[in-house]
């Protein structure tokens, strides 16, 4: 039974995608079919019940009782119950047929059982929420808790001021004081804020000690420095709140669950990379729920801060605040402090040597010298150029890249400024000003909004970019994404500020001409640095078509026909460089366009929703995002509804056009992450704003707020918070953690070996490589080849036989799997000799770090 058991609670059993036959459960799930028909008919009638009697209610809400003895705390938290069942059942409905159905993954046990709970508890909610929360314990003064927060108005569950009654200060504009103003604490309350700080004290050592291996003895210290929003009670001598600490439980609780796991044996690391994201295997991603505790505990920490020092409308830009704060510097430590030492591979290299040749030379074409030796031999050029790198176009090796320009244009600047290291520094520092830019952004499109929901927006989106980990593994190495987003976000900045100056200054030609100039270059350098950024055009011509509606005809062609003018003229140099490497201006630097069609588009976009979904993207986050845009969309003032035009045309049209690619990754949507993460951004704030009780919902109720309204806003706010912690948890160790990007990353060690290399051949060797062949061009002066691509065994005799005829000695450097499958080769037709092992970036080889350098002697 025991064994039974284990295997019941195993996630090999509850999240196996397909479990097979169901045998005798089926009667199961033709129950869990109805249960679930039933809530989902039941909740959509709740909800079309509440809003008809929200149409037909009259009289100031919040303040009166309505029928049934009903509060307007519990009629405001009635559709968002509803809404909330509503969801879940539909889903488990889902979870049933794709069962019946076989769909993978839907058919995963763990999906029908886990929502089935929760329809239920929702159901019990629903059905008890008018039940009223009794008062907190008693007083300062030792009476009753007539003036202290009541359960549902305190921080743990929604960070409101305290409930009012005669006795407080709340309701005197708004503002809360404490009713003892010396912050004594009263006898009655003294045992349960002791009980309080040992439960706490235990809890946190059990997390440090077990989880994190800390001595037992820096608990206390650890508990201090988590009630660090509270610091400025202290400084005045209020008591702390101890209930605010209340989020903590449940990382306590995560982790005696981990325990009782490894205690019973049980493996759960294997299942936790499911591609979209189980709340019961979220509970086992216990780094992440101490995060969302802290999170949660902080703003509530922050919540009865600012109502005790009578600023409860602080709590947004105090948290945003901090949000910022840890944000930035986590992103300066990990983007400066873990970026590559060099740069290799294909795209990294390219984009590095075209800066170094454009900082020295005035071109970005690249001068591979061999192929003066090497083209009257009449063999394949191929293996000549480092992969990135089209045939030259003289007879003296000049060879133009397979990509655009412009990130290395920057890269350029980098590399005058600072040398060799402005290489590498440059993309981190083009990331971190994309932040600043995707906060501009929020700024401008919420500017309808309160600061304070603009701010917590702002902050939320700048994180959620800045710990992507799609977004952070591209710019530690020198590549394009990151450039292509900075500008992206800042055309659109511009735009909506030249398109907001030329609407409220109707009589003005020319409104706004600076942000139509500055909108012009953005998208002149989108486009240089990403061709496909082209497409961004067409929300100037969204804007330009709202704008003529709108009888703003003249002042609307005269800024963009200014704005054409600016982009013409930066785009200036992209074209010159095309027209003299490709023979025209409308010839472009890639070799994929027959990769291109618009047959592509469902296969392509398939797969692109699967990545978007892991769980450190948006596999948390996209009921946010949904809600975000759907909010967005509803959002009367009009301009917001400008802001949404310009930026879903050029959201659809870089989308739709990257979609028709078959070989699409991902990071090639970079540039369209700020506009996503500001969708999930705003969809948590304005989600939590409507969850989030007032004080003035309660008032009806001496004793505080009602069930439902309490637990409505616990579920919403604890599910925002845990969503956005569970994430991007996995983020926060690349503080400490060495430095590693997916391709073209170097560390220290690697650069070095390319100097040793330089220094164990002679001037006029050749060496063979695989990736590695152009890092062996830029760091060790060497020609390189790559000999394994194109080069009959003929061929190979002809190219080995013309360099022993100029002298050139022949080395060839185990760098992957490619090149090991050629000297292995090449091993039975010469004789190779041993020269050192050097620790480099191994490609398409597993568990090694290095790999030897050989010289090429004469036949065996």
């Amino acid at each position: 039974m025991w064994e039974a058991l284990k295997r019941l609670l195993s996630p090999e059993y509850l999240a196996v995608a397909d479990p097979g036959p169901m045998g005798g459960l089926w009667v199961l799930y033709v129950a869990l079919g109805l249960l679930f028909a039933a809530g989902l008919a039941w909740s959509a009638w709740l909800v079309t019940s509440a809003a008809a009697s929200s149409s037909a209610r009259s009289g100031p809400q919040g303040s009166q009782p309505h029928e049934g003895g009903r509060t307007a705390s519990t009629a405001g938290a009635m559709p968002l119950l509803a809404w909330l069942e509503l969801w879940i059942c539909l889903a488990g409905l889902a979870t049933v047929v794709g069962r019946f159905l076989g769909w993978p993954g839907w058919s995963a046990r763990i999906w029908p059982y886990s929502l089935a709970v929760l329809a239920v508890a929702g159901a019990a909610v629903i059905r008890w929420r008018d039940l009223p929360i009794p008062p907190s314990p008693p007083s300062r003064s030792g009476k009753g808790g007539e003036g202290e927060p009541s359960l549902g108005s305190s921080p743990p569950l929604a960070g409101t001021c305290p409930a009012p009654s005669r006795r407080s200060g709340v309701g005197n504009g708004g503002r809360c004081r404490e009713e003892d103003p010396t912050g004594r604490i009263g006898p009655g309350e003294r045992s349960h804020v002791a009980l309080l700080v040992l439960l706490h004290l235990a809890g946190v050592a059990l997390v440090v000690g077990r989880r994190y291996e800390l001595p037992v003895w820096s608990a206390p210290l650890v508990l201090a420095a988590l009630l660090a929003p509270q610091a400025p009670l202290v400084a005045r001598r209020r008591a702390l709140s101890w209930w605010a600490l209340a989020p903590l439980f449940i990382a306590y609780g995560a982790t005696l669950l981990w325990l009782a796991y490894r205690a019973l044996d049980i493996t759960i690391v294997g299942w936790q990379g499911l591609i979209f994201p189980n709340p019961f295997f979220s509970l086992f991603y216990l780094d992440g729920m101490i995060l969302g505790s802290v999170a949660w505990s902080s703003l509530c920490q922050l919540s009865w801060t600012a109502a005790s020092l009578g600023r409860p409308g602080a709590v947004a830009r105090w948290a945003s605040a901090g949000v910022l704060v840890v944000t930035l510097a986590w992103a300066g430590t990990v983007y400066l402090g873990k970026r590559t030492h060099g740069a290799t591979a294909s795209d990294p290299y390219a984009y590095a040597q075209m800066g170094v040749d454009l900082a020295e030379n005035g071109t970005f074409m690249h001068r591979f010298e061999l192929f003066q030796e090497v083209i009257p031999l009449g063999i394949a050029w191929a293996p000549l150029q480092p992969v990135g790198y089209h045939i030259p176009r003289n007879d003296l090796g000049d060879c133009p890249s397979v990509w655009a320009t412009g990130a290395s244009a920057l890269l350029a600047a980098g590399y005058l400024f600072l040398g060799e290291a402005g290489l590498y520094v440059t993309t981190p520092i083009v990331a971190l000003l994309a932040l600043a830019a995707t906060w501009a952004l929020a700024q401008e499109v919420l500017r309808a909004e309160p600061r304070g929901v603009r701010y917590l927006a702002g902050a939320l989106a700048v994180a959620l970019l800045a710990t992507s980990p799609e977004q952070v593994d591209r710019l530690l190495v020198p590549m394009a994404d990151a450039a292509a987003m900075l500008f992206t976000v800042l055309f659109l900045f511009f735009l909506l500020r030249a398109a907001r100056a030329v609407e409220d200054q109707p009589g003005r030609r020319l409104a706004g001409w600076p942000y139509w100039l500055l909108a012009g270059v953005t998208f002149a350098w989108a486009y240089w640095v990403r061709h496909t950024q082209l497409v961004l055009a067409l929300a100037v011509v969204a804007w330009l078509a709202w704008a003529w509606r709108s009888g703003k005809r003249g002042a609307g062609i005269g800024g963009v026909a200014l704005f054409g003018i600016a982009a013409g003229v930066a785009a200036l140099p992209d074209i010159a460089y095309r027209w003299r490497a490709f023979g025209g201006p409308l010839a472009t630097e890639t070799t994929e366009l027959p990769l291109m069609a618009v047959g592509n588009v469902g296969a392509v976009a398939w797969e692109m929703l699967r990545a978007a979904l892991a769980a450190g993207e948006w596999g948390y986050l996209f009921p946010l995002a949904l809600y975000g845009g759907y909010r967005l969309l509803r959002a009367p003032g009009r301009d917001t509804r400008r802001a949404v035009l310009v930026l879903g045309t050029a959201f659809l049209a870089v989308l739709l056009v990257h979609l028709t690619y078959s070989a699409l990754r991902l990071r090639d949507l970079i540039s369209l992450f700020p506009l996503v993460d500001l969708a999930v951004a705003y969809g948590a704030v304005a989600l939590a704003r409507r969850a989030w009780p007032r004080p003035a919902r309660h008032r009806a109720l001496p004793g505080g707020a009602t069930l439902g309204a309490a637990l409505a806003a616990v579920a919403v706010v604890g599910w925002i918070v845990f969503s956005l912690a569970l994430a991007r948890w996995a983020m926060i160790d690349n503080l400490w953690r060495r430095g590693w990007a997916s391709f073209g990353y170097m560390r220290p060690e690697h650069r070095a070996s390319f100097e040793a290399l330089e220094a164990l051949t002679p001037p006029e060797a050749v060496v063979g490589a695989s990736l590695n062949a152009g890092a062996v061009a830029l760091y060790s002066d060497r020609d390189p080849i790559r000999p394994y691509d194109s080069w009959t065994a003929e061929e190979w005799e002809i190219f080995v036989q013309a360099m022993q005829d100029h002298g050139r000695p022949v080395y060839l450097l185990d760098d992957g799997g490619l090149m090991e499958a050629f000297i292995a080769q090449e091993a039975a037709r010469h004789r190779l000799v041993p020269i050192a092992e050097l620790t480099l970036p191994i490609f398409y080889a597993e568990g090694r770090e290095s790999g030897w350098l050989y010289r090429l002697e004469g036949e065996r």
